[in-house]
């Protein structure tokens, strides 16, 4: 048994992976490390940690409020592809478990990306490398 638990190899899994993968991914970088891992456990390890899978509310994320827990570090951005990449609450809005109108616990998004201010939709975090300039040329210089 290792001495590491299931959601760290897979953050650790996830971060070496560039902070994007596929849960196969996932599962092949954590059992070539940790070869008694089991693949099945692996995968419940990613749906709890993964802020807007709605079957985490079944694994480590019970209560309700934001996913701001230790282990709230993926994000799913389509459903249903088994595809996961690192959780930027400003890039992916805030998204924790509330009480539902029938009263059980929901995933839902607290707080949209739209209301985030350090990000607007559509526009990157991440500026532009500066590109040299090149002096224009008169019409007149080039005929």
């Amino acid at each position: 048994m290792s001495d590491i638990a299931v959601w760290e190899m897979v953050k650790e899994a996830i971060q070496a992976l560039g902070g994007k993968a596929t849960y196969a991914e996932i599962i092949e970088y954590v059992v070539d490390k940790w070869p008694n891992t089991k693949p099945r456990n692996i995968l419940t390890e990613i749906f709890a940690c993964t802020v807007n899978h709605h079957a985490r509310i079944h694994y480590k994320a019970k209560e309700e409020g934001p996913a701001d827990k230790p282990y709230d570090f993926l994000y799913q951005p389509r459903h249903g592809v088994g595809y996961v990449e690192w959780y930027e609450a400003c890039r992916h809005g805030m998204w924790g478990n509330m009480r539902g109108p029938s009263g059980k616990l929901v995933v839902t998004c607290l707080v949209p990306v739209e209301t985030c201010p350090q990000v607007k939709r559509g526009k990157s975090l991440r500026k532009k490398a500066a590109s040299p300039k090149t002096p224009r040329r008169n019409k007149a210089q080039s005929a």
